[in-house]
């Protein structure tokens, strides 16, 4: 169970914030140098993933209004929420519990993107696309998992 590290704490994969790498996740792991969940490109991404589907579901037929449309808008948005829940978690195994909350999420996301293809929902260019990026988001929060845990049996 690690606290934080202090201030003068360097995360040692550092030099591959800002679009070097996937450990980009390591910003959730040293909040002092970031300020809260928000900072976190995977959550950024997130974010943007769950706009892009809200505008998408829009397009669904209105009889799915409860059905598909509220099941891919809810695994959405339960991605970030998860995010922002496990940040605020005292210790890093809980923290990482609730990320893996979130690639749980992605991955309903990503089977209701193959429903709504085959029912055809969407376009082929807009279901590659939207999967595409759950599974990055995915590879992110996974990569964000590991960082904690590594972190929390040390």
């Amino acid at each position: 169970m690690g606290g934080h590290p202090t201030p003068d704490t360097r995360c040692p994969i550092q030099e591959l914030w800002e679009g070097k790498g996937l450990p980009t996740a390591c910003l959730l792991v040293y909040p002092e140098r970031v300020g809260d969940y928000r900072d976190l490109r995977v959550w950024k991404k997130t974010r943007r993933l769950t706009r892009i589907l809200y505008g998408v579901t829009d397009r669904f037929p209105h009889h799915e209004i409860f059905g598909l449309t509220s099941q891919l808008r809810r695994a959405a948005v339960s991605i970030g929420a998860n995010l922002a829940e496990g940040f605020g978690r005292p210790t890093d195994r809980d923290t990482a519990r609730f990320i893996g909350y979130a690639i749980g999420s992605a991955n309903e996301v990503e089977h209701h993107l193959t429903t709504a293809d085959d029912v055809g929902y969407l376009t082929t260019d807009e279901s590659e696309s939207l999967t595409e990026t759950v599974k990055v988001i995915r590879s992110m929060l996974i990569g964000l998992q590991q960082t904690v845990l590594k972190r929390s049996s040390s």
